[in-house]
């Protein structure tokens, strides 16, 4: 559906276009995400950008879901391995 923005947005019903908000905590001094340790500056900043490219797609962060994506970007897990984790919804809790 093609919207001519913003008066056809405005027409929808609030429910239909708003998106949920979830906040996450992240700290840059103390390297944390959700309270999730991580080794580096660019390894956090890497899982947030994906952490937020997730939640953009309806994913809830959880902090075992976090893991799962810091550790895919430290190579500590693989792909397969990732995409296994996401199937057995193990980021759940």
């Amino acid at each position: 559906m093609a919207f001519d923005f913003p008066d056809e947005l405005a027409r929808l019903p609030k429910e239909s276009y708003q998106m949920p908000y979830v906040p996450i905590t992240i700290n840059r001094e103390e390297l944390t995400i959700m309270g999730v340790p991580f080794p580096d500056l660019p390894t956090l900043e890497g899982t947030a950008n994906a952490l937020g490219s997730n939640m953009f797609e309806g994913f809830e962060p959880t902090q075992k879901g976090i893991e799962i994506i810091r550790d895919y970007c430290l190579g500590i897990l693989s792909f397969d391995q990732m995409i296994a984790a996401a199937l057995e919804k193990a980021y759940e809790g």
